[in-house]
């Protein structure tokens, strides 16, 4: 049996003392990103390990660590574990302190999965500031460690997970809606070309925030607390996609540590997005659609030109607000249903920090450009 040590509060009011040389936002996030990694290794973590049968000896366990591998190395170079903080918070109170560590445990293990393969798919050269793990252990290895993990959760889930069987099953059937509408974005030419369709897209590519807050009501009568939490996460996984493509041309991504990837790939994102449904003159509208044809190779500083002349910053940050807005709202919601301050508040300085990260960003680099026209 694993040890899941109790929510150690201290740790959220410490970690908002840190104090780095980094803008007010920037810190804040990386103090909040650092607070959810620690309630991971302390709550989470073991019982990822002894899931998995990675802490135990013999020679069946050197085979395991040896199929984990990947996810392994994954899973220790991740800064980001705010799914299993969401799950862990979002439990009701009926669960053991076991079963919620293992919803955690589950969707971390999961989304390290969506990672590999994600990486895999995009070729990319580059996750959280290290090499993807399918270039550190090649695609086979990758993709059986992904297998294995993937089919061990379904065993757990539909068969094994303590509780009820009618609550086992519902839980089982909402994982495996929310792992199909994931891989689905996958799919060739299911990437969103407008915005009309974007928000489908940003809720099915980060559903993994779904699932941390709605797995533990599967099957049970709550369906006005359910449908609060749905509504939030709804407005919350766009405004999280609108922030990380935005990240990619203006920096301070938690994900990766390199810009321009989605530009130089030529992936039409966010940005690009709300440029080109602007009133923009014809050559510079050419000029964008031959770049994400392949027909010229435009430099990340001409993206950026545009974007500060068209004013594209400042109308991503007029979507993300009002997605926030209606985070908010359900936010709101959630509190009058009688959900915990610690969930809410959570979601809450979460929400917050979304938006004051992207303010941050487009201000910063606006004030580059003022600096250089003023030269």
């Amino acid at each position: 049996m694993v040890n899941i040590p109790a929510w150690d509060s201290s740790v959220s009011s410490s970690l908002r003392r840190v104090v780095s040389p980094k803008p007010p936002a920037m810190a804040l996030q990386e103090a909040m990103l650092e607070e959810f990694r620690v309630v991971f290794l302390k709550k989470v973590a073991p019982m990822v390990w002894w899931r998995l049968g990675l802490g135990q000896t013999g020679l069946v366990a050197r085979c395991k660590r040896w199929a984990y591998a990947p996810l392994a190395y994954t899973l220790d170079r991740r800064r980001n574990f705010f799914r299993s903080v969401f799950t862990l918070l979002a439990a009701p109170r009926d669960i053991t302190a076991e079963v919620s560590a293992e919803l955690a445990a589950s969707i971390e293990i999961a989304w390290s999965c969506a990672l590999i393969l994600d990486d895999l798919f995009d070729q990319s050269d580059e996750r959280e500031g290290a090499s993807p793990a399918y270039r550190v252990f090649g695609v086979l290895h990758s993709l059986l460690a992904v297998a294995l993990a993937l089919g061990h959760l379904a065993i757990r889930f539909f068969v094994t997970m303590p509780g009820p069987p009618r609550i086992r099953a519902a839980r089982a059937v909402f994982s495996l809606k929310c792992t199909l509408r994931c891989m689905a974005t996958q799919l060739p030419g299911r990437e969103p070309r407008s915005l009309k369709k974007y928000a489908g897209h940003a809720r099915d590519v980060n559903i993994s925030h779904h699932w941390a807050l709605l797995a533990s009501l599967a099957g049970r009568k709550e369906y006005e607390r359910a449908a609060a939490r749905l509504i939030y996460a709804n407005h919350m996984t766009v405004a999280g996609k609108m922030r990380n493509d935005l990240l990619d041309y203006f920096g301070g991504s938690s994900e990766r540590e390199s810009q321009f990837d989605d530009f130089r790939a030529r992936r039409s994102s966010f940005p690009t997005m709300i440029l080109e449904a602007s009133e923009i003159n014809w050559r510079d509208r050419q000029r964008l659609t031959d770049h994400f044809r392949g027909a010229v190779e435009m430099e990340a500083g001409e993206i950026l030109d545009m974007f500060q002349r068209y004013a594209v910053g400042q109308e991503c940050i007029k979507s993300i607000t009002t997605e926030l807005c209606k985070a908010r709202a359900a936010l709101l919601r959630m509190t009058e249903l009688g959900e915990s301050a610690q969930l809410t508040d959570t979601l809450s300085r979460w929400t917050d920090f979304v938006e004051d990260v992207c303010r941050e960003r487009i201000d910063h680099h606006e004030r580059l450009f003022q600096n250089a026209s003023d030269v």
